[in-house]
């Protein structure tokens, strides 16, 4: 690169053309540099920080590894509890008879791997796994890859890092502080939380709780109740059935499938675009402050540009209730 820009510039200087020309031309051919140099930089810096934020795994290669392995026991009803203060954690389910669990400590330095403590107890059914942080220690962490039988009850933690919690699990609460958590096929009810990163949610038949500080929330194929919010990103919800909460502090709502009962859509700043069943037997209440209301179905009550109150065939099925201060509502039929 640097040397396709130096052949440049000298291309620049044999020319035959007034000296204030060549000095404009030399300028900003220097200016291209310069951005080149930055957005470079950039990459590489957002490389380094994207390796970081996907876990001590995709590390850079001189980080220290030493893995545990340890097989408990399963005993039913049975549950996992895991508090990690960093690291990725991976849960998925197996038709084995115990509780398989791999745990790879990460520093910087040999010597630092010693001082990582893991516990592992097993009790009445329960398995306890907790790292404890080494005191002055920055560049440490455990990743945790761990198999159950299927339903197990888990309960899952993470200080820094994404959790993922994949199968056949029972009831499933897991939270990363800064990380994106995935819960795919659960069959109890979930609550998945991050403080910074995306919550993704799918195929789970129990009731679902999803909230991030700042982050987009993702969910699909789901059949019990549902809660979600993000105080910073988009709500998506598609393939599902029931009551359903969605809410954005700041972020687009997308919704597509069949409600249930009482149902919100609610965000402080963006659009809200509810994708329904042709046959919608629902009370709609729906208002925007700063936008436009596009309804897609013939109504019975009030009906204006920027809010419409009414019915929606029968009406028993659902009661519907949109608001968004700056943003278009959207009711269409799938």
């Amino acid at each position: 690169m640097m040397k396709v820009i130096s052949r440049m510039v000298n291309e620049v200087l044999n020319w035959r053309i007034p000296g204030t020309i060549v000095i404009v031309s030399v300028v900003i051919i220097w200016i291209l540099i310069a951005i080149a140099v930055v957005t470079g930089a950039g990459f590489l810096v957002m490389s380094a920080s994207d390796r970081t934020v996907q876990g001590w795994s995709n590390s850079i290669a001189t980080m220290k590894r030493e893995t545990v392995k340890q097989d408990v026991e399963y005993r039913e009803p049975a549950s996992l509890e895991l508090d990690t203060f960093a690291g990725q954690v991976l849960v998925e389910v197996a038709d084995i008879d115990t509780i398989q669990i791999i745990a790879t400590k990460v520093a910087a330095k040999q010597e630092d791997l010693e001082k990582i403590d893991i516990k592992i107890v097993p009790r009445d059914g329960r398995v306890l796994i907790e790292t404890v942080r080494p005191a002055g220690l920055r560049d440490v962490g455990v990743d945790f890859v761990i198999t159950t039988p299927p339903g197990v009850d888990l309960n899952l933690r993470t200080g820094s890092g994404s959790v993922t919690a994949n199968g056949r699990h029972g009831d499933v609460w897991v939270r990363s502080d800064s990380g994106a958590v995935t819960v795919g096929g659960s069959q109890g009810d979930v609550v998945a939380e991050s403080s910074s990163g995306a919550v993704m949610v799918s195929g789970s038949r129990g009731d679902v709780q999803a909230t991030s500080g700042s982050g987009h929330i993702r969910l699909q194929r789901l059949s019990g109740s549902i809660n979600a919010h993000t105080e910073s990103g988009r709500v998506e919800a598609t393939g599902v059935s029931g009551q359903v909460r969605l809410s954005s502090s700041s972020g687009n709502i997308d919704y597509r499938g069949d409600p249930m009962g009482d149902c919100r859509f609610e965000t402080g700043s963006g659009s809200v675009r509810l994708a329904l069943p042709a046959a919608l037997n629902a009370m709609v209440d729906v208002q925007t402050g700063s936008g436009k209301v596009e309804m897609g179905y013939d109504i019975t009550g009030q009906r204006g540009h920027q809010s419409v109150k009414g019915t929606i065939g029968s009406g028993k099925a659902a009661r519907i209730y949109v608001r968004t201060p700056s943003g278009n509502i959207t009711l269409e039929k799938q």
